[in-house]
């Protein structure tokens, strides 16, 4: 590497679902996951990989009890 090549980026967690990414250029660049996912649902939720991975997290998975709707309360 010759002296004085290394460029440095920056990727920032916002902790509110987004990065702040600056590039070695400085241009700033917000990566929202929240929205891509939003956004990329049906592509998302398509996915064989997806659908394997949420059937082995769920699997075994247990709600206990019964839940009644008459329209106005539960």
């Amino acid at each position: 590497v010759a002296a004085g090549a290394e460029t440095i980026t920056t990727l920032v967690n916002n902790l509110d679902g987004t990065y702040t990414y600056t590039s070695e250029n400085g241009t700033v660049t917000t990566i929202d996951v929240p929205a891509d996912v939003i956004n990329n649902f049906t592509d998302i939720i398509t996915n064989t990989t997806v659908l394997e991975q949420l059937i082995e997290n769920l699997t075994n998975t247990y709600v206990g009890g019964n839940v009644y709707y008459d329209g106005t309360q539960f």
